[in-house]
């Protein structure tokens, strides 16, 4: 599909190319114009209603590091069913101590080569390959 990428300013230019993908515009025809009122509206429209949501308090730390990750969870399922008493989440442990256990360590030049494979955790190790996959996509 071809699309007019000319301005009606520079009409003699246009009609001087000679690639398809470039056709002058009719002196009749009419560019749609937009404001950014206009710009402004269809975004918004484009957009999900819910990323203009915002907290109205800051998020509590505290609580975040003392365990209660999902506190912000909670208290809404408590709003919504407050007669129902809340689970708690419990993770799924990931068996990355077991995956990991043989693991020589990331290869790559960025990485040093002194790193104490045997004193870190599964997780540590898991951490450590996901560093490395991702300098490996780049």
């Amino acid at each position: 599909m071809a699309y007019q990428y000319t301005y009606r300013d520079d009409m003699e230019y246009a009609e001087n190319m000679h690639h398809e993908n470039f056709k002058p515009i009719p002196a009749n025809e009419k560019i749609p114009v937009r404001t950014a009122q206009e710009i402004e509206t269809k975004i918004q429209q484009d957009f999900d209603p819910y990323e203009n949501i915002v907290m109205a308090e800051p998020k509590d730390l505290q609580r975040i590091r003392h365990g209660e990750p999902k506190y912000l969870i909670r208290d809404l399922y408590h709003i919504k069913y407050p007669e129902r008493a809340i689970p708690f989440k419990i993770p799924m442990p990931r068996p990355v101590d077991a995956i990991f256990k043989n693991w020589a360590g990331p290869t790559r030049p960025e990485f040093r080569k002194d790193i104490p494979m045997d004193q870190l955790t599964g997780n540590q190790k898991w951490q450590l390959w996901c560093a490395e996959q991702f300098l490996n996509m780049l």
